[in-house]
């Protein structure tokens, strides 16, 4: 089923600007606005680009403040920290009944929260950083405002988290539209009615989405919207992406390398949260287990140990874990990523980044469940 919702009478356009440091560029995008969004709880694709605009604007907190008040926003406020482990930036803004929470996605050492999975109902690390943000919420919370929480990446999934616990708390009028979101949860309850408000979009070739894998019964509270790869018009979407960033798309097909693969491998390193943290292979005289081995690409992205970290992952590609570096590093080589800090250009980031998402969205078909 397609759903899409226009409210012609209503739309004010705007103009969002940010740096994007990925294009290493301005990058000016159109969105359009209406006090009535939350109004409805069917999924309207305009308020999805409006969103998906304000968390490209949020990996910087003057664009994301800027951003809020050209579209009209006032009481804009931002928390945006030191980047520490158990914490996460964010930028709350209010016009008119709507609160508007735009969660930024990983930098620094929340690199290494988003790999700590834990082995309970819940992501052990997006847990304890909601349960930080919370006390930043709580006049938001105890309004009579409609509130909608939106995150790309790590900021999808502790929106998602945020959304379902105020649901179940009894909260009215509480909306989520995530992109790019990781699993967060095991709850039975996720694709409960009441969590109808909250909208996961998915992208199949981003295996961000698919962790921790849905085979150790991970998912999303709510609805999942998925561009499925054998549904992707390519052509569209990489014009799309083309005129937005001045970059050519690059997907995994074009390089020999597959999510499925990764997620075959990663499953048979872990077949469960148990054996991610315990089961370990060896590499140049030591076992790492699974969990041992984010953390080490976790230290190339954050330039913690980059020596020692590097070395160890060089060492991999004589390991169990060659298929996993092989894979994140698709589109470039290992080299690179040891010097560049992060899979800038590789596959993995194309298909993660949240200009793709908004490719996406102004390209392909929606469909929900």
């Amino acid at each position: 089923m397609i759903l899409v919702i226009i409210m012609t009478e209503t739309l004010a356009k705007y103009n969002v600007t940010f740096y994007d440091g990925f294009c290493n560029k301005n990058i000016t995008l159109p969105v359009v606005y209406s006090d009535d969004y939350l109004n409805n709880e069917l999924l309207d694709l305009n308020l999805a680009r409006l969103c998906c605009s304000l968390c490209s604007a949020s990996y910087d907190e003057q664009s994301i403040k800027q951003a809020f008040n050209d579209c009209g926003f006032s009481q804009i406020r931002t928390y945006y920290g030191g980047n520490v482990e158990n914490s996460a930036s964010l930028c709350i803004a209010k016009r008119e009944n709507n609160i508007f929470v735009v969660i930024r996605g990983t930098q620094g050492n929340e690199w290494y929260n988003n790999f700590k999975t834990g082995t309970s109902d819940t992501h052990q690390g997006y847990l304890q950083t909601v349960q930080n943000l919370l006390p930043l919420l709580k006049e938001y919370i105890k309004s009579n405002c409609r509130l909608l929480f939106t995150g790309h990446s790590r900021g999808g999934a502790l929106s998602n988290l945020l959304a379902a616990g105020l649901i179940n708390q009894g909260r009215d009028g509480v909306f989520a539209y995530t992109f790019a979101s990781p699993n967060v949860t095991t709850d039975d309850d996720v694709y409960n009615k009441k969590f109808h408000n909250i909208y996961n979009f998915v992208y199949d070739d981003d295996f961000i989405t698919h962790c921790p894998p849905s085979e150790w019964g991970y998912g999303r509270y709510g609805n999942t919207v998925n561009f499925r790869k054998n549904e992707i018009n390519y052509p569209k979407l990489k014009k799309a992406f083309n005129e937005l960033t001045g970059k050519d798309f690059l997907p995994f097909f074009e390089c020999k390398q597959s999510v499925a693969q990764f997620i075959d491998t990663a499953i048979k390193l872990a077949a469960s949260p148990e054996e991610y943290y315990n089961k370990g292979y060896l590499v140049d005289e030591e076992y790492l287990t699974l969990y041992d081995y984010f953390n080490i690409v976790c230290d190339i992205f954050t330039d913690n140990n980059g020596i020692d970290a590097g070395l160890k992952l060089l060492a991999t590609n004589l390991s169990e874990f060659a298929p996993i570096s092989d894979f994140l590093s698709s589109g470039i080589d290992v080299t690179q990523l040891l010097e560049q800090g992060n899979t800038q250009n590789s596959c993995a980031m194309f298909a993660h980044y949240c200009l793709t998402y908004l490719s996406l969205l102004n390209t392909q078909k929606i469909k929900v469940p």
